[in-house]
């Protein structure tokens, strides 16, 4: 049951130092709410932690289930409950499906997203759907491949459905314009931590000397702007930051070995 439904039913006219913090803290998650929204940054930036961070509070605090295409970034038992989607098994189903041509409707294609997803037990309706290294399967060196296509036509249709999406990726220009130009929300990921692999437990561990393990998040919508603050220990048993990630069939088209 979420702890937050339509509404706040109770707030005090005078609040606490702490407990204005939580509040303003919930009013932002409420914001990337239903909102398409990208992570960016470079590696160690604290991408994976903010990820986590608005995955988990969008689930705990809204009732929305989550469901990650094509990398599971690491998530540990810990974390809860969440779908995961091999984007090959994602790819092979859109196969099945009739051609998609370029004369294919917007309502044809919105339609042939959700049957496919439908098809693999999955129910996107007001679900949080993250595409960890989103370049991975929107690449913007490659505008002609079908997934590209047909998901810059989803994106543009998923606030029919309800959904809230999260990408991720060092940088906005290595997705392709179809799908950057629907995002309403872009996140600059900075962190404090100096991370590395706890050898007894493989979660992370700061080495930065009296670090206060803050990952903040600048977000940028229009003239609209506002930051989210996360502490990492909070996060760092949710994940693996060192899960292996592998490459997309049509990134290694052309190379020669």
């Amino acid at each position: 049951m979420p702890l937050i439904e339509n509404n706040f039913r109770f707030i005090p006219r005078r609040l606490t130092p702490k407990l204005f913090i939580i509040l303003n803290q919930i009013f932002n998650y409420s914001i990337v709410n239903n909102q398409v929204n990208l992570l960016e940054g470079k590696k160690g930036k604290g991408k994976t932690i903010a990820g986590v961070g608005i995955i988990q509070a969008l689930r705990d605090l809204f009732g929305r289930p989550v469901v990650i295409i094509g990398s599971k970034m690491g998530l540990t038992e810990e974390f809860g409950d969440f779908t995961y989607l091999d984007e090959r098994k994602f790819i092979d189903e859109l196969d099945k499906i009739a051609s998609l041509s370029k004369s294919s409707s917007e309502d044809e294609v919105n339609s042939t997203v959700e049957t496919a997803l439908e098809n693999l037990g999955i129910n996107i309706m007001n679900a949080t759907l993250v595409f960890d290294e989103a370049y991975k399967l929107f690449d913007a060196r490659t505008p002609s491949d079908k997934l590209v296509r047909v998901f810059g036509y989803f994106v543009a249709q998923s606030r029919h459905y309800g959904i809230t999406i999260i990408l991720m990726s060092p940088n906005r220009d290595m997705i392709d314009k179809r799908v950057r130009r629907q995002i309403d929300w872009f996140g600059r990921c900075t962190t404090t931590c100096k991370t590395v692999p706890n050898p007894e437990t493989q979660a992370p561990e700061c080495i930065r000397f009296r670090c206060p393990h803050r990952t903040r998040v600048r977000f940028i919508g229009g003239i609209d702007r506002f930051k989210l603050n996360l502490y990492g220990p909070n996060y760092w048993p949710l994940f693996d930051t060192w899960a292996k990630i592998g490459f997309r069939e049509s990134h290694l088209k052309g190379i020669k070995v």
